[in-house]
């Protein structure tokens, strides 16, 4: 493909039969084995007659007709392994992630930054170098779920609140402590 990019489609249904018929770490089985209830076919196994071939061959059709209904029979078995094999490796994945997450807590009276959202949205003229918080804003009320109401400076409400993940705690500049200092 490296050599032909725009001969992607001939190589598709190669790659999604490699897809298919890969198992999943996550599952335990390969999507066509999901699917079908039963593991699929490979072309060369049909060429070099491999032995679970050359077993379907000597088969009647009243001894698949029963194979077959055993396979279906089982097949909702397989999916609800596979379902619960997905939702441990999910669970794991989480314990994971939630491991090194650190919820930020903050009080009514806090200033924060905000993301500026979408996180995306450059300013004209800086591109990568424009800011990526504006604030600081003042916390309001803290709401269950660890979202927040804030208040801009000048003390407008802001319309929405704002999860915590969207927000970081505010340190004034050194030239803005030395003002209040001052005062």
């Amino acid at each position: 493909m490296e050599d032909n990019p725009r001969e992607w489609d001939s190589l598709l249904l190669t790659m999604l039969w490699a897809y298919r018929t890969s198992k999943r770490s996550s599952t335990g089985v390969n999507p066509y084995m999901l699917t079908y209830g039963q593991e699929a076919v490979l072309p060369f196994e049909i060429t070099v007659q491999s032995l679970r071939v050359k077993l379907q061959d000597n088969i009647t059709r009243e001894e698949y007709d029963e194979t077959m209904h055993a396979t279906i029979d089982e097949l909702g078995e397989s999916r609800a392994m596979a379902l619960e094999r997905l939702m441990a490796q999910k669970r794991r994945v989480a314990k994971a992630y939630n491991k090194h997450v650190r919820v930020k807590r903050f009080d009514a009276g806090d200033l924060v930054w905000k993301t500026i959202l979408p996180t995306s949205l450059d300013n004209e003229g800086f591109g990568k170098w424009s800011s990526k918080w504006e604030g600081p804003y003042q916390i309001t009320d803290v709401l269950p779920g660890n979202a927040y109401r804030m208040r801009e400076i000048d003390g407008k409400d802001l319309q929405r609140s704002i999860n915590w993940k969207y927000l970081k705690k505010f340190y004034p500049s050194m030239w803005e402590a030395r003002e209040e200092q001052e005062e």
